[in-house]
């Protein structure tokens, strides 16, 4: 019996089970395989918190900016941005980019009230839908303003309540006179700085074709008193000087 006891010892021992040796003394004892337990199934990684900011910073890129209306044609420019524009003609689209864009409140057409005509209808439409103060000052392209429409122009710039924009036909001749006139009444610039920069062949303003623009720059006072006093004097003047040398 104890020659039986000592066979099952060595047994276990050579199988690596020298553990359970003692308790295989007891000849009562049944062992019993267990079986190997399975590697637990790899769990899912759930994704780390860093990807959290790449994945919120690809769904909160800003939207592509909206296509800008304006072509060529337009002429439309800034003087100051956020204070004063510039173009031709203004179309109902070219409206409603200035103010959605620019924050333009005021329209200075210096083309005068022409209620039959169908660009006129356009713009005036378009002002009120928009909400926009419309402002009508009839200057010409070849002649110097007329001191009423002058003292029009003067009261609106500095009355403005917000910025502002003013067009002619072309955006070249007409507009880049009363730009000019802006900075003299609104920057206080001089005369030659002012012209410098908006009577220009940047907008299509040629001296020689259009000397009117060019000169009532060089003449202009920058104060309400002169337009009302002064410059009806200076008006005639001029005028005169260009019946006699034609």
């Amino acid at each position: 019996m104890m020659r039986s006891h000592r066979r099952m010892t060595a047994l276990l021992l050579s199988s690596g089970l020298a553990a359970c040796a003692g308790a295989c003394l007891d000849p009562g004892l049944t062992l019993r395989a267990e079986p190997l337990a399975e590697p637990a199934a790899a769990q899912p990684v759930e994704a780390s918190s860093a990807a959290a900011p790449a994945e919120h910073a690809a769904t909160s890129q800003p939207a592509p900016a909206e296509a800008s209306p304006l072509t060529l044609l337009d002429n439309f420019h800034a003087i100051v941005d956020g204070q004063a524009y510039r173009s031709a003609q203004v179309r109902p689209e070219t409206l409603e980019y200035a103010a959605r864009t620019h924050g333009v409140r005021v329209v200075i057409n210096l083309r005068g009230e022409n209620p039959d005509e169908p660009w006129y209808q356009r713009e005036r439409a378009a002002c009120d839908a928009l909400g926009l103060q419309m402002i009508d000052v009839r200057f010409g392209s070849s002649e110097l303003p007329a001191p009423q429409e002058l003292l029009k122009l003067y009261d609106a710039f500095v009355a403005a309540d917000g910025p502002l924009l003013m067009h002619c036909h072309s955006g070249a001749d007409r507009s880049s006179m009363a730009a000019a006139l802006w900075r003299m009444i609104v920057l206080q610039e001089e005369a030659a700085t002012a012209a410098q920069r908006e009577l220009s062949l940047r907008y299509g303003y040629l001296r020689p074709r259009r000397p009117a623009m060019a000169d009532m720059v060089d003449m202009f006072v920058p104060d309400r008193g002169w337009i009302v006093n002064e410059y009806p004097r200076r008006y005639a003047e001029y005028n005169e000087r260009q019946r006699t040398r034609h």
